[in-house]
């Protein structure tokens, strides 16, 4: 057994790409909504993690 987790960065633009093309190609309904649900979430995680990897984020001030 490892120690060592291994991260690989989320290429955030092809995942959304992907769940759109398959909502796209969803009929409308329950399904494709749920898909564009996940498409949705998936642009807000991309856009908190280039909001916590900004080069111009600092701790907050101590007390």
């Amino acid at each position: 057994m490892t120690d060592h987790i291994s991260i690989t960065p989320l290429n955030w633009k092809t995942l959304v790409a992907q769940a759109r093309a398959e909502a796209d190609a969803t009929p409308a309904g329950r399904d494709r909504k749920k898909m564009l649900e996940r498409a949705e979430l998936l642009e807000m995680s991309a856009h908190i993690e280039g909001w916590l990897n900004a080069s111009d984020l600092r701790p907050p001030i101590g007390r």
